[in-house]
């Protein structure tokens, strides 16, 4: 051991030996982000089995090995990356159990949120209408409580099973799970979810497809054919970061190929070619220009990693 890490050899003979899922070495992280560009993981693994999740585990805590986990990659900016990256792809289980007034909807971390709403408007299920178009795996949408209009996931919010950093196993209670505004207190437990449920009700397929239709139209000055990660900054208490970029002449900005859209203007996106460091360089200079021009220093919604 060099320091409080592994040399590299040991980590690779420990990853080959001990687990049962896919292993990569120096793995492009762009395939599996949305914004289809990023840097490299020195390994990347892809556990459907818990088990390997708390091998994983235990080991990054024994060792202090740099552990990262990655989701459906709507919210993420990766540079190249040392240790460890776990995708979730590998836990889609979806199951719905009817309880007399109400729906539990049991998804494994790594389903798509999308294909989730879809499933449940054919099934006549309500709730989730606000999620239409929302990118992503449903584990990052819980960690991040994703939402829009008011309506967010955690509101929804029964219970997620996850894998501690030392390696338990454990269901956390929404009520022991603090929600906001994109943001939820998983996200400094360092826990990797494997699973969750949230409330559904029952409801007329007609009226549900209606309000989807509607969060749909709203999202229609999005750049939803491009490569982007969503909304790059959360919105400030009393105006919209999108108009704040908008009124600071940020639409249309460029470097290399990474460009602020002109549809909106807190979508940064990826014209063809833009790497991870172009990116994140348009990014800081839309924060500053922000800053000089309305005094606001606005906070990042992207997850920027490994830089």
């Amino acid at each position: 051991m060099i320091g409080r890490f592994l040399k590299k050899v040991n980590l690779r003979e420990f990853l080959f030996k001990n687990l049962s899922c896919p292993i990569k070495e120096n793995a492009s992280l762009a395939q599996y982000c949305t914004f289809g560009s990023g840097g490299a993981a020195e390994f990347l693994v892809a556990p459907s089995d818990v088990s390997d999740v708390v091998k994983i585990m235990l080991a990054g805590k024994q060792y202090q090995f740099p552990l990262f986990f990655l989701g459906g990659g709507s919210n993420v900016l990766f540079s190249d990356v040392k240790g460890v990256v776990i995708l979730s792809s590998g836990f889609r289980s979806l199951d719905y159990k009817e309880e007399r007034d109400k729906i539990i909807v049991e998804a494994g971390s790594g389903y798509p949120l999308r294909s989730i709403v879809k499933e449940s408007l054919k099934r006549g299920y309500s709730g989730l209408e606000f999620a239409v178009g929302i990118p992503g795996a449903i584990g990052g949408a819980v960690i991040g409580n994703a939402g829009t209009q008011g309506a967010d996931i955690g509101s929804l919010l029964l219970w997620v099973e996850c894998v501690t950093p030392d390696g338990s196993v454990v269901r956390l209670d929404a009520k022991d799970i603090k929600s906001g505004y994109r943001y939820s207190s998983l996200s400094e437990t360092g826990c990797f979810i494997t699973k969750c449920a949230f409330e559904a009700r029952r409801g007329d397929v007609g009226l549900i497809r209606e309000k989807c239709l509607e969060y749909w139209s709203k999202r229609s000055k999005q750049p939803f054919t491009c490569k982007s990660a969503g909304c790059i900054f959360k919105n400030t208490e009393n105006i919209s970061a999108g108009k704040l970029l908008d009124e600071s002449g940020c639409k249309g900005m460029r470097v290399g190929d990474a460009a602020v859209s002109e549809l909106h203007a807190n979508f940064c996106i990826n014209l063809g070619n833009a790497n991870a460091l172009d990116i994140r360089e348009l990014i800081y200079k839309c924060r500053d220009i922000v800053y000089e021009k309305k005094g606001i220093l606005l906070d990042f919604e992207v997850k920027m990693l490994g830089f």
